[in-house]
């Protein structure tokens, strides 16, 4: 088999993602050198050592994850095949191949949507790079869901808006993934919309804090960043 090429771009390139984690000085940490405060969310502080990946491997996947997803990566536009593209960054960032063109089982996984913390990461960095975005896909969620359990009770309803809404959330979650499709992110990314959407709700919010289970910070982060946006305070 031929050798492949690996991408070659400059940190000149990637001056429009969201957070410069390819600016980091050699010696320190994506989180060291950006500080706590910017990336202050439990979904980038999680180990992955259990999940098969090495010391050093979490800045590869922090830069992986900005490379394949951040719409000011050149990755996107070079890449539009949203595989071509996560295996490309994959090597950029310097995840290796063996003499079969395999990466190891983890790496795999980890474009697969597979890993279920990296998952995570995936969805926390989209949702902070797309913002308004994520913030009205909430918003959709809520009326399609509204409008089902109208149907359950009996009202009439129109099949083709019904259709429409569906077929609008899958779009712009894909848009909101920069392309992936992959049904475990998607799955997942429904998942935190659904919570999001209760959690919009003041009743919901005032249940959970009677109740003893409380609002994080970082939900109520979340919280006051798709409610500003979704109601326009």
């Amino acid at each position: 088999m031929g050798k492949v090429e690996i991408p070659q771009y400059t940190v000149e390139d990637f001056k429009n993602l969201l957070y410069p984690v390819f600016e980091v000085p050699k010696g320190k940490t994506i989180i060291s050198y950006l500080g706590d405060n910017v990336l202050d969310y439990p979904e980038f502080k999680v180990v992955l050592g259990p999940h098969g990946f090495k010391a050093g491997d979490k800045d590869r996947v922090i830069r992986w994850i900005a490379a394949s997803y951040d719409m000011g990566s050149p990755f996107i536009q070079d890449y539009p095949d949203v595989n071509q593209r996560m295996v490309m960054a994959a090597l950029y960032v310097g995840f290796e191949i063996d003499d079969m063109r395999r990466f190891e089982i983890h790496v795999e996984k980890m474009m697969l949507g597979e890993c279920e913390p990296v998952v995570d990461m995936i969805i926390r960095y989209c949702r902070n790079y797309n913002s308004p975005d994520y913030s009205f896909l909430v918003a959709i969620w809520q009326d399609y869901f509204r409008t089902l359990k109208q149907i359950q009770m009996g009202e009439d309803y129109n099949f083709d808006t019904i259709k429409k809404m569906r077929e609008e959330i899958k779009s712009l979650s894909r848009e909101f993934l920069s392309g992936n499709n992959s049904e475990n992110i998607r799955d997942k990314l429904y998942k935190e919309i659904e919570k999001d959407s209760l959690l919009l709700r003041p009743e919901d919010v005032a249940d959970r804090v009677e109740s003893g289970q409380g609002i994080t910070d970082t939900e109520v982060k979340d919280y006051n960043s798709n409610r500003i946006k979704i109601i326009g305070d």
